[in-house]
Parts: structure tokens; sequence; C-alpha cells
């Protein structure tokens, strides 16, 4: 199975599990009046949402490029990620304002505990299931979007556990049924901002990591015809990589012998990064190239 349809099974079986918990809680909340597991329900929509966007992102970002769109879909991903991000957040605040208000003004006792147990333990087991299966599509493909989605899920499974308890004890304590909801929202809301910092990279043209552009600065000193580079840039667009370089060469050579040899460095660092794109500029070293920034 080639990654593409891994990633796009993945998210079609997130989808799904999204949907069938999302239910489940807005039954568990109407039954039990649970403000804990009404935060629950409300993370488990925001992933639904999540999981939809990934998988229209997924869906879309691997069209080709076009007249229009020269550079790919890749930021889709990005822009779907930090839409949903948003719409958690600011879910997540009326969500604490409900906390604070309950605290205040508390409400009798939890309805029918054994209904929201039952909810949240089938929660718990289908979540582990869904966060094994992510994690195996993410050691296949390194998908950005399926990475972002099993965050959410990670985050699930802590907040299931967290209203599980808050269940078990709300006989006991009237409270920790709003102190449940309060910390389940500021811990959403601290873990939302991985996915917001991610996007904003993706989409402000950040660098690739340290590691991936020394291996490619290794490829480009390596080459006996390469004198220096300059100009050397980098930026991401989804699973892309795109990559600029002017390489200094000597004068003396013929115009096909520089044309091989970038096509010798642009094949060189492609066959590391299958899904990388470089652009080499042939330079004749000590040639206009004193002002420009070196690497």
């Amino acid at each position: 199975m080639d990654k593409y349809r891994l990633t796009q099974i993945a998210s079609q079986v997130s989808v799904a599990v999204a949907f069938i918990l999302t239910c489940a809680k807005i039954y568990a909340v109407y039954t039990t009046q649970s403000l804990s597991i009404l935060s629950s329900l409300f993370d488990s929509s925001m992933d639904m949402v999540a999981s939809l966007g990934n998988l229209i992102a997924i869906t879309m970002a691997n069209k080709p490029a076009n007249n229009k769109f020269q550079f790919g879909y890749g930021k889709l991903e990005a822009v779907s990620a930090l839409i949903q991000s948003i719409l958690i957040i600011v879910s997540l605040l009326f969500l604490i304002t409900e906390a604070i208000q309950r605290f205040f003004q508390p409400e009798p006792m939890i309805n029918q505990t054994g209904i929201g147990i039952s909810v949240m333990g089938l929660s718990i087991l289908l979540t582990i299931g869904l966060t094994i299966f992510q994690n195996y599509v993410i050691k296949r493909t390194h998908s950005i979007a399926i990475k972002a989605d099993a965050l959410h899920y990670k985050t699930d499974l802590a907040v299931n556990i967290v209203v599980m308890i808050s269940l078990f004890l709300n006989p006991y304590y009237m409270h920790i049924d709003s102190f449940a909801s309060l910390g389940i929202s500021l811990y959403v809301i601290w873990s939302t901002r991985h996915i917001i910092k991610e996007s904003l990279s993706v989409l402000l043209d950040q660098e690739i990591n340290t590691h991936d552009k020394q291996k490619i600065i290794e490829i480009l000193n390596k080459h006996p015809n390469v004198l220096g580079f300059h100009n050397f840039r980098t930026r991401t667009s989804g699973k892309r990589i795109f990559i600029e370089a002017h390489i200094e060469m000597d004068p003396k050579l013929t115009l096909v012998e520089a044309h091989t040899i970038a096509h010798e460095l642009k094949d060189a660092v492609e066959s590391i990064y299958p899904h990388a794109e470089m652009i080499v500029h042939q330079d004749p070293i000590g040639h206009d190239t004193l002002s420009e920034k070196r690497f």
C-alpha cells in the first residue's frame, strides 16, 4: 500500500472514531448532565472537525501542481490545522467560563454516573486503538497531518482518563466536576500551541530542520566541481521541500558542463529526499557573489 493511501485510511478511521465518540458523549451529557463529560464532548467534536480537515487537506495536498498553483497544495494542511486550533481554543474558553460559573453556583450531583463511566471507558479503548494505528502510519509515512491528528487523540486519552476519575469521585465531592472541566480545558489549550506553532512555521516558509539542512550542505560540498555556494535557502510545503542554491564553479567550464553538474547535485539531493525540488543556479566563482550571503 502506498504512503498516500495509508495516510488517507488513517484519516478516515480517525473521522469514524471521532464520530462514534461524539455521539456517545452527547448521550452521556444528556443523561448525566456532567460538565466534565461536556468538556470531553467539545474535545471530541473538535477532533472530528480536525480529522475531517486533515482528510480534506491530505486529499487536496496530494493533487499535482498546476498552472494556477505551481508549487502545489501542500500548505492546505497547515491552513486546516490553524483553523482547527482556533476553533478548539474558542470552544474551550466558553467551557472555562461554564466551569467557573458552576463552581460558584453548583448544581446537584451528576445523574447516572454508571452510564458516564461506561461511555468514557469506551472512549478510552477506542482512542488507544486509534493512536496505536496512527503511530504505525506515522512510522511508515512520516505524515505531518497524521502527527497533528495523533496529538489530538493522545490529548483525548488524557482527557478521558481525567473525566473517568472525576465521575468516580463526584459522589464524594460536588466541585470535582468543575475542577476536572477547568483542568481539561487548560490542558487542551496548552497542547494546541504545538499545532499552531507548526502551522505557522509552514505558512511562513520556515527553513527545514538543522539536521536535514546540514545533510544537503554536505552533498553540495562533496562534489569535486563545487568551489563554493551562497544564497542557500529551504522551505517546506506539506510533504514537499523546496531548496535553492547558487553554486560557484570554475568560469572556464562550458555551459553544458555546468548544466550537467547542476543536475548531478539536484539528483543527489532528491535521491535522499524524494519529495524535494531543488533549483540550482550556476555562478562563475568570483563574479557578482561578494555581496551575497554565504553559508
